[in-house]
């Protein structure tokens, strides 16, 4: 079976649109002896619990992606597993209808929602910065794609083009599989490295507080691993494993209490990272940056 990071995954565009809810005021007069030309207002349109949630769902949707999607340079996109690809869509599909639904909701109380402005912002007040309803019914949505990134044929650039192209597209793609492996082992270390940092317990050093939040973070990324180990990068894929099975059953509240406990988990998640720094030796040339 193939593990060309080309023939695993998919390259999937969204676009996340939603009109923005603050605009700048160069006209109003701001009692201050600096130069006005430098300054401006920032002016809040409207709030609304509803719109709110909109951003919140767009940014839920985000984050549940980048989770499961293969990290990778290719900016704007999210490159997806195919085992996982049914999966992203009914994901996609249930976020459509829940952004759908508080945009209808959102759209019924619109004439409200301006009204309070005008009520709140008074002289500052414009009207012509209040579209009609439907400009927002049709503004806040997520735009989704299945894009193809490769290299016209022969009989539209002409043969010359068309190999120094093909060439360039396949060096390409093997600095981002080499990449691909790197940045997942950095993601895994990150993530072994913020629970054992929690976990120290060096003598007249600083006390941490181990939060659930580091345990299952890194308990939710080793589940998704073997959907997102397109490459089958054997050597994480052992230590992936080896830590799921020393974190089965972990209780936080436990560790918290117990400093035995805790001084076990933290020399086997150094033992872990110690194991990765080894993998870690030779970055890549193209480099992947983590989104925030």
């Amino acid at each position: 079976m193939s593990t060309t990071l080309r023939d695993q995954t998919v390259i999937l565009d969204m676009i996340f649109h939603r009109p923005g809810t603050t605009r700048r005021d160069h006209d109003t007069e701001i009692n201050t002896e600096a130069n006005p030309n430098w300054l401006s207002v920032l002016k809040t349109l409207f709030k609304s619990d509803k719109f709110n949630k909109c951003a919140t769902i767009q940014h839920q949707v985000k984050t549940w992606l980048r989770k499961r999607a293969v990290p990778s340079g290719l900016e704007g996109y999210y490159v997806i597993p195919l085992s996982s690809l049914s999966e992203v869509y009914d994901y996609l599909d249930a976020a459509d209808k829940e952004l759908l639904a508080t945009v209808d909701e959102f759209c019924g109380e619109y004439d409200a929602i301006v009204a309070n402005a005008k009520e709140n912002l008074k002289d500052m007040f414009d009207d012509k910065r209040y579209p009609p309803v439907d400009y927002f019914r049709r503004g806040v949505s997520n735009e989704r794609k299945l894009v193809e990134l490769g290299v016209p044929e022969p009989a539209k650039v002409g043969e010359a083009i068309y190999k120094a192209e093909r060439a360039k597209a396949e060096a390409m793609w093997a600095e981002e599989e080499q990449a691909v492996t790197y940045a997942m082992r950095e993601q895994f270390r990150a993530l072994v490295a913020h629970l054992a940092d929690k976990l120290d317990t060096t003598p007249g050093g600083e006390k941490k507080v181990l939060k659930d939040a580091a345990l299952n973070n890194l308990l939710e990324w080793m589940d998704l691993f073997s959907r997102r180990n397109v490459l089958n990068d054997i050597e994480m894929a052992s230590l992936v494993d080896w830590s799921k099975k020393v974190l089965a059953g972990i209780d936080p509240e436990v560790v918290r209490k117990n400093e035995k406990a805790k001084s076990i988990l933290s020399g086997a998640m150094n033992k872990v990272i110690a194991k990765l720094d080894i993998l870690l030796v030779n970055a890549p040339k193209r480099k992947i940056i983590a989104p925030d």
